[in-house]
């Protein structure tokens, strides 16, 4: 039975009259610091509105929560939890709480008193008993495909309403998507004879280079943004890249190639990829080339051994010696394949970029044409600021010596979305 990421988000259906306390939107609490259990200890409660609780296992979590009266995220995901702390029944401000990779197997009708608790994300639903009896939730699973795994056979029947979180976010643009969630990406296109801030334009709108067919191209992962990822502080992440021909290619080799690596990079931060081979002397089919482009957060100790295999791989994957007598790297490139799809298939692992992008000949303005280049591949939301979202790559610049976008003036901007750039030589 094939195992997917399950994230569960409830919206309690609840009024009050009550005069209530300012509230956070999501997008001020994105902005307020976040605090540790250490840091709670030592500061006063009632300046707190967000706070990382998470892997933390002790008495002193408990104790600490019922001070907070001002809290309105809470992240108690990974305490070896089998209920929810009656300590969580006293916060009335709460908006947000994190209970993953718990093993909660009860849901107090308490937490319907919340009244200002409009998301709950909770994993392994399949041994929570008490879900089935939730009818005053509203219930959506925030995964790109659902697939026959048991927590969706759990659930099907359950009288809540329940929706893939495609359909959930597509449905309305007044929920907040957190950005490792967008399934959209855009894809821009920069010179290769530019340097410094550089301007940036569809890949679809430039003129592919002829002269490319059934040549060899060198990839390179040239920066890779994680602005947001699931969970705090340092990720362990898995970067696997496919290629391979579109069309016949002249050179009588293999024309598929997996090559994958996996790397640490802190929340909001580069990882430490700049200029990595990927592929070295990849062919070009008469009519292109595809590249398929998975990242994923690893957040299990088996997986991480898995994607540790993989650590010292740096040089890229020499297909240029490749040949019928050394097939050495070919075999290297069929076990990064089925390393990528042991992690895809971990329950707990979210993938944060699942690209397929072709890159043609045509020249036909709608297909993304393929010439020596730097290529940047972005995450963007359905919806920002309550509004269908459309990114425009004319109202930014990219600065190639730091992997960084400015404005169309070159001034630096922060753009909150998750990011891959390579390069093709």
């Amino acid at each position: 039975m094939k195992a997917h990421v399950l994230i569960i988000f409830f919206s309690a259906i609840l009024f009050s009259c009550k005069e209530e306390k300012k509230l956070l939107s999501d997008s001020e609490l994105e902005q307020v610091q976040v605090f540790t259990l250490d840091e709670v200890n030592k500061k006063d409660g009632k300046e707190i509105y967000k706070v990382d609780f998470s892997g933390e296992g002790n008495e002193e979590v408990l104790s600490s929560i019922s001070d907070l009266s001002q809290i309105q995220y809470l992240d108690l995901s990974n305490n070896n939890l089998r209920s929810i702390p009656t300590e969580v029944f006293q916060l009335d401000n709460l908006q947000h709480l994190i209970l993953s990779g718990n093993n909660i197997q009860s849901i107090d009708s308490k937490l319907l008193e919340l009244k200002n608790l409009k998301e709950v994300v909770i994993t392994d639903l399949n041994q929570n008993s008490s879900f089935q009896d939730l009818t005053v939730l509203e219930v959506a699973l925030a995964m790109k495909e659902l697939g026959e795994i048991e927590e969706y056979n759990y659930l099907k029947d359950a009288p809540n309403l329940l929706l893939p979180a495609y359909q959930y976010y597509a449905n309305t643009c007044d929920r907040d998507v957190p950005p490792y969630l967008y399934s959209k990406h855009v894809y821009g296109y920069i010179s290769n004879t530019a340097t410094g801030v550089s301007s940036i334009v569809a890949a679809s709108s430039i003129n592919p280079d002829m002269n490319l067919k059934n040549a060899q191209l060198n990839i390179n992962m040239a920066f890779l943004r994680a602005y947001d990822y699931p969970g705090k502080g340092e990720h362990n992440a898995f970067f696997g890249f496919h290629g391979s021909t579109i069309g016949t290619s002249t050179v009588k080799t293999n024309t598929e190639y997996n090559y994958n690596r996996n790397f640490e990079v802190n929340e909001d931060d580069e990882a430490s990829l700049r200029s990595v081979p990927v592929f070295n002397g990849l062919f070009v089919g008469k009519d292109g080339v595809l590249f398929k482009c998975k990242v994923i957060n690893v957040s299990n100790k088996r997986d991480d051994r898995i994607s540790e295999i993989f650590q010292g791989v740096s040089s890229g994957l020499e297909i240029i010696k490749i040949t019928e007598t050394n097939p050495a790297v070919g075999m290297v490139g069929e076990l990064a394949g089925t390393a990528l799809k042991i992690l895809q298939s971990g329950r707990k692992n979210v993938t944060i970029h699942d690209v397929e992008l072709g890159l043609h000949f045509n020249d036909n303005g709608v297909d993304l044409q393929l010439r020596k280049g730097t290529y940047v591949v972005l995450n963007v939301p359905p919806c920002m600021n309550g509004v269908p979202f459309q990114f425009n790559w004319n109202e930014y610049k990219f600065d190639k010596t730091n992997g960084r976008f400015t404005d169309d003036k070159g001034n630096p901007k922060n753009l909150k979305f998750n990011y891959i750039v390579f390069t093709i030589s």
